[in-house]
């Protein structure tokens, strides 16, 4: 999934390649060259990375990023410096920063690093949507669930946003009576496979949108429907379920 990408550098050059290339792997980038202008961006935009330079003009990077952190407390921080000695792995972890490169540093290592802390942040966020589910539904722990019952939830749990996935896609192997399988798992969890499979998909869709990180149009698709019309057609079958309150983006 594209990432929003900030790049706080007073060296031009950082700027523009970095920019470049994150943009060519789909991102969406800004850049500053100061830390006036970096707090302003970070305020307006919800970035998931930032590439802090160490030595900026007028403040340092140090201690632009207790202030940067404040303004976005889940962005994660790559610090960058040309002084090897001053900075390391350990010393941006105290700083907090998650990583730190250090210049001259190659394209790859960059964007791969953006590639890591972004799949960081999706397996969280994973985590959160299915940890909300489970307490919707009481599920508490899957160990202790009936072995038919925990194999379909944690398949439905690890493919719900595959288009036109369904019951028997996810039914162990051995097993090859729907009817069963589908009893066995509403007697388990208390709710039909469907309404399950359903508030997995709501429930990632709220929080794309409240994160406002992709366009509305693609939401459909990233969790799990082929047009907007069965989106809207599931929106409307959700009414009369309980439904979270999530918080609104600052």
């Amino acid at each position: 999934m594209p990432g929003r990408i900030l790049v706080v550098d007073d060296d031009p050059n950082i700027c523009e390649v970095l920019s470049r290339v994150l943009n060519d792997e789909g991102h969406l980038v800004r850049t500053a060259e100061d830390g006036a202008k970096a707090l302003k961006l970070a305020r307006q935009f919800q970035f998931d990375v930032c590439f802090l330079d160490y030595k900026l003009p007028g403040r340092s990077g140090v201690d632009l990023l207790p202030e940067l952190q404040t303004a976005r407390p889940d962005m994660a921080v790559v610090m960058i410096s040309a002084f090897g000695k001053v900075l390391d792995g350990f010393a941006a972890g105290r700083l907090g920063a998650v990583e730190w490169l250090k210049k001259p540093f190659g394209i790859e290592p960059a964007c791969a690093l953006v590639r890591k802390l972004l799949g960081a942040r999706a397996k969280a966020q994973e985590d959160e949507v299915i940890s909300a589910v489970r307490a919707r539904f009481g599920v508490s722990d899957v160990d202790r669930l009936p072995r038919t019952a925990r194999h379909v939830l944690l398949a439905a749990e690890a493919s719900y946003a595959t288009q036109g996935i369904t019951l028997s896609d996810l039914m162990p192997q051995e097993l090859h009576n729907e009817p069963y399988v589908s009893t066995a798992f509403k007697q388990a969890v208390g709710v039909p496979f469907s309404s399950y499979l359903l508030a997995l998909r709501m429930e990632k869709a709220d929080r794309l949108r409240a994160r406002g990180h992709v366009p509305a149009n693609n939401v459909p698709r990233l969790v799990g429907y082929s047009t907007y019309g069965a989106f809207a057609r599931a929106c409307r079958r959700r009414r009369g379920q309980p439904r979270r309150t999530l918080p609104q983006p600052a």
